[in-house]
Order: C-alpha cells, then sequence, then structure tokens
C-alpha cells in the first residue's frame, strides 16, 4: 500500500492534488484570521471587506508558492 501511495503522490497528478489541499488548508486558516478579526468588529465596511478578501487570496497564493518551492 505504501508503494501505491508513494508513487501516486510523487506522480503530477498527486503534487496537484497535494497543492490544492494545502492550498485549501492555507485559505481556511487565513479567512479564519479574518473572521476572528470580524468578530472583533474590525474591517466591517464594504470596502475593508472586499480588501482583506483580497488580501487572503494573495497571501494564500504567496504562502503556498513558497511553501512548494522554497
Amino acid at each position: 500500500m505504501k508503494i501505491i501511495l508513494d508513487n501516486f503522490f510523487y506522480s503530477n497528478l498527486g503534487k496537484i492534488l497535494l497543492f490544492f489541499i494545502t492550498f485549501s488548508f492555507t485559505y481556511h486558516f487565513l479567512n479564519g484570521l479574518r473572521h476572528l478579526c470580524w468578530d472583533f468588529g474590525y474591517g466591517f465596511n464594504i470596502k475593508n471587506v472586499y480588501l482583506t478578501g483580497f488580501i487572503i487570496i494573495i497571501l494564500t497564493l504567496t504562502i503556498n508558492i513558497y511553501i512548494w518551492f522554497f
């Protein structure tokens, strides 16, 4: 079983799957921090909602690129 999993995760399809899994976890974590800020009452106007959403996406991409390539 280990050989099958090793072969899968070292294949291109496996690497793409792992990239999307790390992307999902990173996005979920950062968006959770955003929601914690909302719980304390920060960033509720519509301009900040869009700005923080954009920042979360950029940070998610940046962190995942750093995780996978450095």
